[in-house]
């Protein structure tokens, strides 16, 4: 699956809108994700979390 094709029925200019808020390049819509880095697959989860409404919980190592 290509990014674009990760976030089926958008809009490619609010794809990329969200992509650049994510710290991606447009060039990146047609990039296979197998392809991308492991911090690359990361944002992209991040981002496609930021659209889809659910809950989050962020855990942190308490301190010692």
């Amino acid at each position: 699956e290509t990014v674009e094709e990760a976030v089926l029925n958008w809009r490619s200019d609010d794809i990329k809108g969200l992509l650049g808020r994510c710290n991606f390049k447009s060039d990146m819509l047609d990039r296979k994700v197998s392809l991308l880095s492991g911090g690359e697959k990361a944002r992209l989860a991040f981002c496609k979390f930021m659209v889809k409404p659910s809950t989050l919980l962020v855990l942190d190592a308490p301190p010692p």
